[in-house]
Order: C-alpha cells, then sequence, then structure tokens
C-alpha cells in the first residue's frame, strides 16, 4: 500500500523516473508486519518453497524506505525511520533536514500502519496505550490513550524556491520542524512525557522564527 501511494504522489505531481531524474530521498516507517505474522508463519513449507531469506526480506517492515526507492528508482537517502505513533511526522521531519541541507532535491516522507487480519475491535487494557473510551482527545486534559486504526499517507517536499521554480501545485509551507526523545522520563515505555512533547514543539517555533501568538490553528 505504501509503495502504490508513493507511486501515485510522484505520478500526479509529474515527479516519477525518468521525468523527474534529479535526486530525491525518502523517509518512510511502517507498523508491525502482521500479515507475515498471521497470514505466512502457519505455512512452513511455503515459506521453505519460496526460501526463508527472500520471505524476510519482502516482508521485513524496516525495508519500506529501500524498497519504494528500488522499485521507483529514487537516488537520494532511503531511511526508514520509527518512532512508534509519531513515526510520520519524524519522516516529514528528516526530510525537511535532508532538503536544507541539499542532500536531495525533492523528498518522499510519510508511514503505514495495517492490521491484517482485524481480529478485535477496540480492546482497553488498564495501563495500556489505549484510550478507556475509545475516543482520541490530542492536547486535551481529559486524553486517556489513544486509539488504532489502518491507514497509510505519504507527501512530496522540495525546498520553496524549487517549487515556485518548477511550477508545482504547493499545498502548504513547512516553516519549521522539532523532534526530540523523552529518555527515561516517560510516563511509561510506551507513553509520551507531556514536558517532552512541549520541547519539541518549542523547538518547532523556534525552528520557524515565529511567536506562539502567532499560531491560530492547532
Amino acid at each position: 500500500i505504501f509503495l502504490e501511494i508513493a507511486w501515485e504522489v510522484l505520478e500526479k505531481t509529474g515527479h516519477l523516473f525518468p521525468v523527474y531524474s534529479k535526486k530525491i530521498a525518502i523517509y518512510a516507517g511502517s507498523g508491525s508486519n502482521t500479515y507475515y505474522v498471521n497470514n505466512l508463519l502457519q505455512f512452513p513449507d511455503l515459506i521453505e518453497n519460496v526460501g526463508s531469506l527472500q520471505v524476510l526480506t519482502v516482508n521485513e517492515k524496516d525495508y519500506i524506505a529501500s524498497r519504494t526507492a528500488y522499485h521507483l528508482n529514487l537516488k537520494g537517502q532511503a531511511v526508514s525511520v520509527n518512532s512508534a505513533c509519531s513515526t510520520s511526522l519524524l519522516a516529514v521531519a528528516e526530510a525537511v533536514n535532508s532538503l536544507r541541507s541539499g542532500h536531495c532535491d525533492a523528498a518522499i516522507a510519510g508511514a503505514s500502519s495495517i492490521t491484517s487480519p482485524i481480529n478485535s475491535g477496540h480492546i482497553y487494557q488498564e495501563g495500556s496505550m489505549l484510550s478507556a473510551d475509545g475516543h482520541c482527545r490530542p492536547f486535551d486534559n481529559d486524553a486517556t490513550g489513544t486509539v488504532f486504526s489502518d491507514g497509510a499517507g505519504v507527501v512530496l517536499l522540495k525546498r520553496l524556491t524549487d517549487a515556485k521554480r518548477d511550477g508545482d501545485v504547493i499545498y502548504g509551507v513547512i516553516k519549521g520542524v522539532g523532534s526530540n526523545n523523552d529518555g527515561a522520563e516517560k510516563g511509561s515505555f510506551t507513553a509520551p512525557n507531556t514536558e517532552g512533547q512541549a520541547n519539541a514543539i518549542k523547538e518547532a517555533i523556534i525552528d520557524a522564527g515565529i511567536d506562539a501568538s502567532e499560531i491560530s490553528y492547532v
């Protein structure tokens, strides 16, 4: 699915090779490959016939960036990232920094998370990251956790001057990014620390060179 939408974003924007031959990087992440665990491991004879190394290679989630680069002939960096729930945002931040440093002329950034098969609905467990009432409430004091779902998303990023020069359709401008880690100060291993999140937001605001009072929508 990620490969399909990566191709789609390049095709729709006119950046497929060889139409666009400059250096395109990719920063991407993926959730755990439950298809391999739930659908393939129960057929050891099939795995043996195909070759266990081959099966493991094509099902390894950490090859998502390099596999996409291979199929779409992307010559920039191909970096798989994983920061759990913030993976797609971290991919965007890495792409922004790569463009700023001149390592690439364009960058694909995104992530996917697909569960196969879906064996259950939303099941709350005390102390888990899942919401107690089945609702997400970002930046809310009443938030009790997250809700999982399936999805995938990809964006194509370029330096603003290059996008204007090339006549690209510009949907938005990223002025600043911020990223960090909570270290040992997490609420739990799977729960982020509010202070750490606030610091990441502060980094993005400083990076953008704006004042927090200028932000009108979150």
